[in-house]
């Protein structure tokens, strides 16, 4: 039921319209107007919004942003930290931190990684799925807003303490390596950075490299390096500047999850002013196993038809006999791929504020937030290089990746109250300065194998030589490097109005400024073996023992006479070819592909118009409208000309580049009941190619082992976006919401994969792309203690591909949904709460949807089939359990909480159309237990 509130008005004789007095203001008659209202921050704003506050995430036991934001109407978790909104990919969704665009440490992802953000460090997330001016013009999906915790009204100390067990990963045995001593706290300490030998000569990745392919070695022994020679021995000396030598992966037992985290607040009062201080900081270790099975089928396992069970079958005697690809066994290659991933998040959040009178406060935060993942893997597959009986070779292959994610947030922010003319005028600014970085050090990959028509069943270094130059299978070392900055200033007003002839108008205006400045690269060294005859028995040593970098190391078995017995990999001691047994390689080859670096730019300067009118109790309208121009270029690192096609017209003028938008949007809510209303809205958004997409450089991402290269022609996304939404508010904290909308998006970008024998990736525009949807949401007490909630959501999308991106494989694709998209998306949470306890049962569920496009392959007969085309992720059925006990004390609250994921133990599923598994994993039930101290 609506609650009332007085506000106080003044109300002139003549005129239209006047300004509201302020309190101060005593010549104006006064006249008290009660309005109703529901203190809810989604019923107040004109917009279609959902809000997440720190009570429903504890409630849930949700440790991440990403965790808890899965459910609300609409949102579906993808990958585990992507959100999308309304089935839109992650690139339609903007994120923000305390009303600032914040970038993302991800190289080839515009969205934030939402699992950065610990939930003890936020109070509320908004999520505005109708668009408003006061937000930038990249409005697609809808707005993430994360608030965090407010500064406190009272003294307080916090500590907690946590483990959790997974019965897939905790005591199971997985893969893990010897990294550096601070490892646990996420942070690498200095034993996989880049050498400084290296950095000091290979610039910023120009052609030729530091390394070159041995045909361009000189006649004398020099290796040509920028035009001047450089010496075999210092080659010898960037060789041995690898001194990180850790190439294996070990089995062992993981440990337990454990999660730490403390806060503390401060208030002090003096006179009209109040100080406010918030500390809070997190630190979680946590080890997951992803023991993936990967299946690639040949066409006749699509043309006959395969139940589970025959699948099963087929894969198993693959396994045991290595037959693959011949007419009695359609299996193009199976695979196991183990990995181990450490998962180390820190945050540490600083805010300072003070109030000072009734009408002024400034507020500084500080937010570094730091995400960690160190992996190491082993995938176990058999290759045929990509042509049916031609090879049985069956390959071990391992990685060790560290990746540090790093978000760095600072802000000024302030909330002003000025008396002008007898009016309150509201003024709100912020100016923040952002870095965000990601680090991917000395990354290692190598292969073992066991050749076709091999009498030994040993695994050994004879794949890396009898594959050299046909796949990725020589050890190699990986270093990526991406750092953006980004300076944000925004300022927004308020300007109330009465009148005559409505109750009230408020004029909204307000300008932003952004600039952002991005560097990528990404460096790749490999070690060859053409000096090395196939069989030598060199090939049965350790990668680590061969590349080992003290000096003269016998190798057991290898006759002085064929091994360089100190220092193998140069030409130092016992010199058998002029550059030693084993060579290097870097990435770089002369001509195209682009160096695997760039620099972007982009700057945006916006200001917008908005004007809410409050008709009468009944009926609200509200209307905007931005202006938005951007400036995006990206340039080559070393050089630092244009990587874009600028259209011979100059960067400044390029209608690609330089972009004028301007935006309308209107919106209405109509009171037509005492406790129920309608809201509408319409709006034009876009949606810009972030500085990778537009990079016309080829880069490596040893994520998923492909190649990505940029195109600078992309468009941006038009979007119209249409909205309805009915509420009712049937009692104090009940209430029901059903929702209908469309967006039609011109231009929209998509993945398409470029085929050749190492897949490559760009991003096209697509013709166009269709989505509607409905939501239905209700929140129902159930007595004094008990209350349920819950929401479900429909979606239908059409993608229809251009000219550009139409092949016969593509041309049968129109129609199909967007990528990542689920049709439909269950939530329910039923609660039961008392002062001393809170019990949850949250269930979460969606439908299968569009998990990759096989673009390479994807015929049957000869003909284009969908069925091998799209994988599908299957649907996915979550239910979670969570329990919390206070147990008060004298100034003391103790909390107890425990609480358990994945209860019906659902494990991850890709599936083709015809329903063949092409990967799938278990993620096991995890269960925590933690205890809180709270000192008031």
């Amino acid at each position: 039921m609506k609650q009332k509130a007085s506000i106080l008005m003044a109300i002139t004789v003549s005129g239209c319209f006047s300004f509201p007095a302020s309190v101060s203001a005593q010549a104006m008659e006064e006249v008290v107007v009660t309005v109703d209202y529901i203190p809810d921050e989604k019923l107040q704003t004109s917009e279609v919004a959902d809000i997440l506050d720190a009570e429903d995430m504890s409630i849930a036991g949700d440790s991440n942003i990403g965790e808890s934001l899965k459910r609300l109407p609409g949102l579906s978790l993808v990958g585990g930290k992507f959100v999308y909104v309304r089935g839109l990919g992650e690139r339609y969704s903007s994120t923000y931190f305390n009303g600032t665009p914040i970038p993302s440490p991800e190289p080839l992802q515009r969205a934030v990684p939402l699992d950065l953000f610990d939930s003890s460090i936020i109070s509320n997330v908004l999520v505005q799925k109708t668009y408003s001016p006061n937000y930038g013009a990249e409005f697609s999906g809808g707005v993430i807003d994360i608030r965090s915790a407010a500064l406190p009204d009272e003294n307080f100390f916090k500590l907690k303490f946590g483990s959790v067990f997974n019965d897939v990963s905790t005591n199971q045995n997985g893969f893990t390596y010897t990294g550096s001593d601070r490892d646990f706290w996420g942070k690498d300490n200095g034993s996989r950075a880049f050498p400084s030998f290296i950095k000091s000569n290979i610039g910023s990745y120009s052609n030729p490299g530091l390394f070159t392919n041995p045909a361009l070695i000189a006649p004398n022994g020099t290796v040509i390096f920028e035009g001047s020679p450089l010496t075999a021995i210092a080659q010898d000396t960037a060789r041995l500047s690898f001194n990180n030598n850790v190439w294996d992966a070990r089995r062992r037992q993981n440990p337990y999850d454990i999660s730490m985290s403390s806060a503390f607040g401060r208030r002090w009062d003096v006179d009209d002013k109040s100080f406010g201080l918030l500390v809070l900081a997190s630190h979680d270790n946590q080890w997951r196993n992803r023991f993936t099975e990967r299946n690639r089928w040949g066409e006749r396992a699509f043309r006959i038809g395969l139940s589970d069970q025959q699948a099963e079958n087929i894969r198993e005697q693959a396994v045991l006999s290595g037959s693959l690809g011949t007419d009695e066994i359609p299996l193009f290659s199976v695979e196991n791929y183990d990995r181990t991933i450490n998962t180390i998040n820190t945050s540490v959040m600083v805010s300072f504020g003070v109030e000072y009178g009734t009408s002024s406060s400034l507020k500084l935060s500080k937010l570094i937030t730091r995400k960690t993942t160190d992996e190491a893997s082993q995938r176990i597959y058999r290759i045929d290089e990509g042509v049916l009986n031609n090879g049985r070779d069956l390959v071990q292959e391992t990685r060790l990746q560290w990746t540090e994610n790093e978000l760095d947030f600072n802000q000024v922010s302030g909330e002003h109250v000025f008396v002008f003319t007898g009016s309150e005028v509201e003024m709100k600014w912020r100016y923040s300065d952002i870095g965000a970085t990601r680090d991917t050090p000395d990354s290692k990959l190598h292969a073992l194998g066991i050749l076709s028509g091999s009498t030994s069943n040993k695994f050994d270094l004879g794949i890396a030589r009898s594959r050299q130059g046909v796949g990725d299978l020589v050890p190699r070392r990986e270093f990526a490097f991406l750092d953006d900055d980004n300076q944000e200033f925004g300022v927004d007003f308020s300007v109330p109005f009465v009148g005559q002839h409505f109750d009230l108008l408020t004029l909204k205006f307000g300008a932003s400024s952004l600039e952002k400045k991005r560097g990528f690269e990404s460096f790749r060294f490999s070690y060859n073996f053409d000096s090395i005859a196939p069989g030598d028995p060199l090939f049965l040593q350790s990668l680590e023992r061969l590349l080992e970098p003290s000096a003269c190391v016998g190798l057991e078995g290898v006759a002085s006479s064929v091994a360089d017995d100190c220092y193998l990999a140069t030409n130092t001691t016992g010199v058998n070819t002029p550059l030693g047994h084993i060579g290097i390689r870097d990435g770089v080859t002369l001509g195209a592909p682009r160096p695997e670096a760039y620099d972007g730019k982009t700057k945006l300067a916006a200001h917008y118009i908005a004007l809410d009118l409050e008709l009468n109790q009944y009926f609200r309208l509200n209307l905007g409208w931005r202006q938005e121009r951007s400036l995006q270029q990206v340039l080559d690192a070393k050089t630092g000309l244009l990587l874009q096609d600028d259209g011979g017209i100059g960067a400044d003028n390029s209608p690609e580049l330089n972009q004028l938008f301007e935006l309308p949007s209107a919106s209405f809510t109509w009171s037509f009941y005492d406790n129920m209303q309608l809201r509408g809205s319409f709006s034009q958004t876009i949606n810009r190619p972030i500085l990778r997409e537009l990079a016309a450089v080829r880069i490596f991402n040893p994520e998923d082992g492909r190649f990505y290269i940029g195109n600078s022609q992309l468009k941006v996304a038009e979007i119209a976006n249409r909205d309805l939404r009915y509420e009712w508010y049937f009692a104090d904290d009940d209430y029901l919401s059903v929702s209908a909308f469309t967006k039609s998006i011109r231009n929209p970008v998509e993945l398409f994969e470029l085929g050749g024998e190492t897949p490559e990736f760009t991003w096209q525009n697509n013709a166009s792309a269709d989505n509607e949807g409905y939501e239905f949401e209700i929140r129902k007490y159930l007595g004094q203690y008990w209350f349920l909630t819950a929401n479900a959501t429909h979606l239908n999308s059409s993608v229809q591909l251009s000219d550009a991106t139409s092949t016969t494989s593509t041309a049968i694709q129109n129609g199909r949904p967007l990528q990542g998209l689920s049709k439909e998306l269950f939530n329910a949470q039923v609660v039961y709460e008392t002062e001393t306890i809170t019990a949850s049962l949250a269930f979460n569920r969606f439908s299968k949807r569009i998990a990759l496009i096989n673009q390479e392959g994807g015929t049957v007969a000869g003909v284009p089939d969908l069925n091998r085309i799209l994988v599908y992720e299957e649907p996915f059925v979550g239910v979670d359990f969570n329990l919390k006990l206070r147990v008060p004390a004298e100034d003391s609250l103790i909390v107890l909480s425990f609480n358990v994921k994945n209860l019906l133990d659902e494990e991850t599923e890709l599936r083709h159309g015809n329903g063949l598994v092409y990967d799938r994993y278990k993620i096991g039930r995890s269960a925590g237990l933690s205890v809180e101290w709270q000192h008031y």
